[in-house]
């Protein structure tokens, strides 16, 4: 398990050398007191480890810069490896007026998994007005109850190598157009050949048609990735969100091993 004394710890994503595995995971300061504040307090930490549970804190590798579309915080991502290189994909969040609502997709790269180079001034692709909401009100007034219509949600990169040798696919989160309030989530979908020229697809599931089902070994597990161990079994861990029941939960959870039932659904084993 994977807990910080002075920080708050969430959503993660492994990359895998094969001879460490690479925690990567969101981070705020527990002397912020309220963990509700910790969105706009994000950076990403790093930790390593040799059998996904004793974790060495490597501490923070990548954060928000002085200025442009990622100053505030960064957000939850995936690694993929790159010929010599690995690279980057996260949510990055900016200071220009909407708070926490206009969300991109930004990519850096590394040679070492923990120290990264931004190579772009710009996101990596924008929203596509043909399939996804977007962020075309004025700037929403953060401390109202509501906010509908005013979230621009593209975030949670997971970059993903096609199994034929194609070229790359990213997943996103999504909000389809012409969907209602709370009805709308999809799974967006976006191709690239390099890695760096994108172009974004119609989603991968329709808005109110959802066959997921809930992950009853751990209900309140949440951002949990897949990860294959050595021996070619497969886990899951992340962090309980406890928060709604005003309970601390800001860790990572020991490997859980799982595998498909008879339906295909993700079942403990």
């Amino acid at each position: 398990m994977l807990r910080l004394d002075d920080e708050w710890v969430w959503d993660a994503w492994v990359a895998d050398d094969g001879e460490r595995y690479h925690l990567f995971f969101l981070k705020a300061e527990r002397a912020l007191g309220d963990p509700a504040l910790r969105h706009t307090r994000a950076t990403v930490g790093h930790a390593v480890s040799e059998d996904l549970v004793h974790w060495e804190n490597l501490g923070q590798a990548l954060g928000p810069r002085e200025s442009g579309f990622d100053d505030l915080a960064v957000w939850t991502g995936s690694v993929v490896h790159d010929g010599e290189q690995w690279r980057m994909f996260y949510t990055a969040i900016s200071s220009s007026g909407h708070h926490v609502f206009d969300q991109r997709i930004g990519s850096v790269v590394s040679h070492d998994l923990h120290h990264w180079r931004r190579h772009s001034d710009t996101p990596v692709l924008p929203v596509d007005r043909r399939w996804y909401k977007t962020l075309d009100l004025a700037p929403p007034d953060t401390t109202g109850p509501d906010l509908e219509g005013s979230s621009e949600t593209w975030r949670d990169p997971l970059v993903l190598r096609d199994p034929s040798g194609d070229g790359w696919h990213m997943l996103l989160t999504a909000r389809a157009v012409g969907a209602a309030r709370n009805d709308d989530g999809v799974v967006a979908h976006a191709r690239s050949r390099d890695l760096t020229t994108w172009e974004v697809g119609p989603p991968l599931c329709s808005p109110g048609i959802s066959g997921a089902r809930p992950f009853t070994a751990e209900p309140d597990l949440f951002a949990a990735p897949l990860v294959q161990g050595r021996d070619g079994g497969w886990v899951i861990l992340g962090f309980r969100n406890l928060e709604p029941r005003g309970l601390d939960g800001f860790d990572i959870c020991d490997p859980i091993p799982v595998g498909l039932d008879a339906e295909g659904y993700l079942v403990a084993r």
